[in-house]
C-alpha cells in the first residue's frame, strides 16, 4: 500500500459514494468501503469491507490506521439506528487509531427543525464533535437528483397529473460540485467546524418545474397542491437553504440538460 493516503469511507455504495469513488484519485488513495451488500465488484485500490454499523462485532475488520473517515452513510427512515447508533459504534471502533480528518456529510438545517431526521443528523454531528477526533461536519442543501427523483418523477409514477406541492424552495446542488468540496478536504485537512454547501442558485418550485418541463418535456401535466405533512412543509421555510454559500458551479437546468444528453 505503501504511502497511499488510507480512507475508510462509508455509504459508499450510494448515490454520493458512488460519485466521489469516480472522481477520487486511486492512485493517491487505498479506500476501504464499509457496505452490508456482499459480491460487489472489484475497484483498483479499493477494497469492500462486509460489515454492519449498526452491529459493533462486524466492525473488527477496520484497519487502525486510517488517515481520513468519510462518513456518509445515513437512512432517513431508520436513522437512530444507521446515524445515531451507528456513528457511536463507527467512532467507538476507529478512535484508537486516531485518523487526521473525519469528514461527516449532514444536511443544511439540521440546527432548525424538529423533523426527526433532522433532530437525528444533529445529534450525529454532536457524536463527531464530541468524539476529540480532529473533524469537517459538511452539511450540504439537497441534490440535483432528490429534487429530480423524490420530488417529480416519484409523482410522476401515479396515475393522473403530477401532483407537486406548492411553496417549496430549494438550492439544490449537483453531485459533481459535492465532491470537488470533499476532494478539497481531503488535501486541506480537519476545519474543526461545521461548513455549508449549496447549489448556486435558489428556485421557487414553480422555477423548478419551468426547468424541468423546457428541458425534459413530460407528457403529463403538473399541477400543485398544499403540501401535506412536516416532509414537504420543511422546505416551504427557508431553513434548507444557504444563501450566503452558494459554493455549486451546476444549475439545476444543467443537471437536466445533462440527463437529457445522456439519456439520447
Amino acid at each position: 500500500m505503501g504511502n497511499k493516503t488510507k480512507i475508510l469511507l462509508t455509504g459508499g455504495t450510494g448515490q454520493l459514494g458512488r460519485m466521489l469513488l469516480k472522481q477520487i484519485d486511486n492512485e493517491d488513495f487505498h479506500i476501504d468501503i464499509l457496505t452490508r451488500n456482499k459480491n460487489i465488484g472489484s475497484i483498483k485500490n479499493v477494497e469492500y469491507l462486509n460489515a454492519d454499523l449498526t452491529k459493533i462485532e462486524t466492525l473488527g475488520s477496520l484497519r487502525s490506521d486510517y488517515d481520513i473517515i468519510i462518513h456518509c452513510a445515513s437512512d432517513p427512515k431508520n436513522s437512530e439506528s444507521i446515524d445515531i447508533k451507528g456513528t457511536h459504534n463507527l467512532l467507538k471502533s476507529i478512535k484508537g487509531g486516531r485518523p487526521k480528518n473525519f469528514i461527516y456529510i449532514s444536511i443544511v438545517g439540521v440546527d432548525k427543525s424538529t423533523f426527526p431526521y433532522y433532530q437525528n443528523k444533529l445529534k450525529t454531528e454532536e457524536l463527531v464533535v464530541d468524539s476529540g477526533i480532529p473533524y469537517t461536519i459538511m452539511r450540504i442543501t439537497q441534490f440535483h437528483d432528490f429534487i429530480y427523483d423524490r420530488i417529480l418523477n416519484t409523482a410522476n409514477l401515479e396515475d393522473g397529473p403530477i401532483i407537486i406541492p406548492d411553496g417549496l424552495q430549494f438550492q439544490s446542488i449537483d453531485l459533481m460540485d459535492v465532491c470537488g468540496e470533499i476532494l478539497g478536504l481531503l488535501k486541506n485537512g480537519p476545519s474543526n467546524s461545521t461548513i455549508r454547501i449549496g447549489g448556486p442558485e435558489i428556485l421557487k418550485i414553480s422555477d423548478i418545474i419551468r426547468n424541468y418541463q423546457e428541458v425534459i418535456k413530460p407528457e403529463k401535466e403538473i399541477s400543485l397542491v398544499p403540501p401535506h405533512n412536516d416532509f414537504q412543509k420543511l422546505f416551504t421555510t427557508g431553513i434548507n437553504l444557504c444563501s450566503n454559500h452558494k459554493t455549486g458551479k451546476i444549475t439545476w437546468r444543467d443537471f437536466l440538460t445533462e440527463k437529457v444528453n445522456n439519456n439520447s
